[in-house]
């Protein structure tokens, strides 16, 4: 079970530098990262912090991935409502 976590892991990783279009997503600003970027950046922080605990890397990068989508998506809302008055 840990080969697959650590699989998907390295998939996480792999993956999220070409969700930003062929550029690296360490190297765009943070406002500049899509959902799916931001999520994907939570997943492997969340993963790698929760086995570093002892738990689950899975359990981990699932409520990273979340944590991350949700707030990019709130920052963004909350940006719009202040500039166009919504």
């Amino acid at each position: 079970m840990k080969f697959l976590s650590i699989l998907f892991i390295i998939f996480l990783i792999n993956l999220s530098f070409f969700v930003s279009f062929g550029k690296s997503a360490a190297i765009n600003p943070r406002e500049k990262r899509g959902v799916v970027t931001s999520s994907l950046k939570g997943a492997i922080v969340g993963a790698i912090a929760n086995k570093a605990l002892g738990g689950s890397a899975k359990k981990g990068a699932l409520v990273g991935a979340a944590a991350g989508g949700i707030y990019k998506y709130m920052k963004r809302r909350n940006r719009q409502q202040l500039v166009y008055g919504r």
